[in-house]
């Protein structure tokens, strides 16, 4: 499990090959063995970060969509529980530009 997110997710079997699967696919190696199909990120913790990370992410995200369509409409992401019921997201709000989340480390 990586140290960066804190989930419970099982570990890799021992016969796969963490630094392989980072050379030759590192988008499925990120995701590891969830049956995840979307990375959702909070637009508040994306304007969270600092301002050259930020414009790095900008220029990747405009290749991307110069290089594939697809973005649809009609996205809707909802948080639940561990038993499915439906909880308030806590990230929704980006007031409007404003919100900063805490680094990990600080205050």
């Amino acid at each position: 499990m990586s140290p960066r997110r804190e989930h419970a997710w099982p570990a890799p079997p021992r016969s796969f090959s963490h630094g392989d699967a980072l050379a030759s696919e590192p988008i499925h190696a990120w995701f590891e063995l969830t049956y995840a199909n979307y990375l959702a990120i909070p637009r508040s913790v994306l304007q969270s970060m600092p301002v050259e990370w930020q414009r790095k992410f900008v220029r990747l995200m405009d290749e991307l969509d110069d290089t594939i369509d697809w973005r649809r409409d009609g996205l809707t992401i909802t948080r639940r529980d561990e038993r499915g019921r439906y909880i308030q997201d806590d990230l929704v709000d980006y007031e409007r530009g404003r919100r900063r989340i805490p680094h990990r480390g600080t205050k």
